[in-house]
């Protein structure tokens, strides 16, 4: 029997919460998308001091940094792997969906699902995130979502998604980039498939990153509900920021989600083609995803764009 005082507890964090979950493969361009949105629209986002030191109790660090995520100036572009600056930087929140969701490999069968008891614990975190914050608008990226989405959409009635792509070739080069600055071109920087290891088998790491980007990305079209989620390219949103920025905010209106724009100054990303860090690099990524088998992991205007 609940006495009254519990009765009024649970009354007041009853509240549906309205999530944003960001979705994209590797090197795509997720944590610079992920800092505009905080810094265009008035949101809520889990910081590094609430992934980093309350990720079993979230709300613990909700109620300590609330106003100060509440009532922050604009957030740094700085990231290193996605690890983003700062007590107050939005986080990947690596720790409190691991606490809800586990870990292991390969991730797509070990962590699609909720871990015992820990289902009621996101849904409750969620319920009362919303109504400490007067049902704003919760924004959360972490990569393993990808393997995800058809737990979030069974458990959130409303659950979004933002989808961020990125041409085939440039992601794939930056992933193979990402893998001689950890001094293993065999290593996997991301969320794994359950035929990881098949891949990871290929004697080219040009074939393995364009393998992982490709298998990444098709997981999310594959499973993402088409009716409610947006698109955004990150050639797109190099290209025309404000205008993307802008688009975001219609599918929010017309969405009926809840979001102020906040009047802060944008910050153009600047579109460069990722560099070789050996000769014929590029070459040999570009020549295996040339296939008509990628042609939809393309964008558009991409050969606008100088690698070097």
């Amino acid at each position: 029997m609940l006495n009254e005082l519990e009765r009024k507890f649970f009354d007041i964090y009853k509240k549906e919460p309205t999530l944003l979950f960001m979705l994209g493969a590797s090197r795509t361009g997720s944590t610079p998308m992920y800092q505009m949105i905080v810094n265009s629209f008035d949101v809520f986002y889990f910081t590094n001091l609430i992934n980093n030191c309350f990720c079993e109790n979230p709300i613990l660090g909700v109620s300590l940094q609330k106003d100060d995520i509440l009532n922050r100036g604009d957030v740094g572009y700085n990231s290193n792997f996605g690890k983003t600056e700062g007590l107050l930087g939005p986080s990947e929140s690596s720790n409190i969906f691991k606490n809800w969701f586990g870990g292991g490999h390969p991730s797509e069968l070990k962590s699609f699902d909720f871990l015992p008891g820990k289902k009621d614990h996101m849904v409750n975190t969620m319920s009362a995130i919303s109504s400490m914050t007067e049902g704003m608008l919760i924004v959360t990226k972490n990569a393993w979502n990808i393997f995800r989405i058809k737990t979030i959409v069974n458990t959130f009635s409303n659950a979004y998604f933002l989808w961020i792509r990125r041409d085939i070739r440039q992601a794939s080069l930056s992933s193979l980039n990402a893998r001689y600055e950890r001094g293993d071109l065999n290593a996997w920087n991301t969320a794994t498939p359950k035929n990881y290891k098949e891949i990871t088998i290929l004697k080219s790491p040009h074939k393995q990153v364009v393998e992982q980007h490709y298998l990444l990305d098709k997981t999310i079209g594959d499973n993402i509900p088409k009716d409610k989620h947006i698109k955004i390219w990150y050639e797109d949103l190099c290209y025309d920021t404000k205008g993307i920025i802008d688009k975001i905010g219609e599918y929010f209106i017309s969405n009926d989600i809840k979001v102020g724009k906040c009047l802060k100054q944008l910050q153009p990303l600047q579109i460069k083609g990722v560099k070789e860090k050996e000769d014929g690099d590029y070459r040999k990524i570009e020549y295996y995803s040339n296939k008509e088998r990628f042609k939809d992991y393309k964008h558009e205007s991409i050969n606008n764009i100088s690698h070097i």
